[in-house]
């Protein structure tokens, strides 16, 4: 009885909380609608028993990206002039793409039943989990795309530091190879006791 209860609660919180996100002309209540949009998608996972997709949800998406989108939207400026003169545009291209989306969810969720099906025919055992499947498959089957994907991205990662590392000449900057070269770190100086330090 509560299970359909839950499931209208959290597909209405996600379609009110995505429409949020698209309406706010604030971009920080967009960054927190998405948040919560996020969270409600999450919940819809967990009922579908996707416990996997609704973890990486909440850590990846909510934990990394999004709070990552907040905090650049809080150090970069808004030019809302120029944002409210392309608003046609947006709405034109925003229009395409769920429309291209909802075909696409049409046509996947066509192909759902006979997806889950296979998958837990093929991989799945009666007493475990689709978390503990996918895993099963992830570190056996494809543990060769899945390191490289890691690498992949790690050395994306060294790219878009080394790009965004910048020398500025007028800030002075520690020498650790000058430090360690000095012959003497510390003086010592004898001061007599009872007069006062020059």
């Amino acid at each position: 009885m509560l299970e359909p209860l839950f499931f209208y609660l959290f597909a209405t919180l996600t379609v009110f909380f995505a429409a949020l996100v698209v309406g706010f002309q604030n971009t920080m209540y967009g960054v927190f609608s998405l948040i919560m949009t996020f969270l409600s998608v999450a919940g819809l996972f967990l009922m579908a028993g996707a416990e996997f997709l609704a973890m990486v949800l909440v850590v990846v998406y909510v934990g990394a990206v999004a709070v990552f989108f907040l905090f650049v939207v809080m150090m970069l400026g808004k030019d809302l002039v120029r944002i409210k003169k392309r608003n046609l545009l947006y709405i034109f291209f925003g229009s395409g793409l769920c429309l291209a989306l909802a075909t696409m969810l049409y046509l996947l969720l066509g192909e759902s039943k006979r997806l889950n099906e296979w998958f837990r025919s093929a991989w799945m055992l009666p007493h475990e989990s689709n978390t503990h499947a996918l895993g099963k498959i992830l570190y056996t089957t494809y543990s060769v795309p899945l390191l490289m994907t890691g690498l992949i991205l790690f050395v994306a990662l060294i790219g878009a530091v080394s790009l965004m590392l910048r020398k500025r000449e007028d800030v002075r900057r520690q020498s650790m190879s000058a430090q360690s070269r000095r012959s003497s770190h510390i003086s010592l100086v004898s001061v007599p006791i009872g007069k006062e330090n020059p």
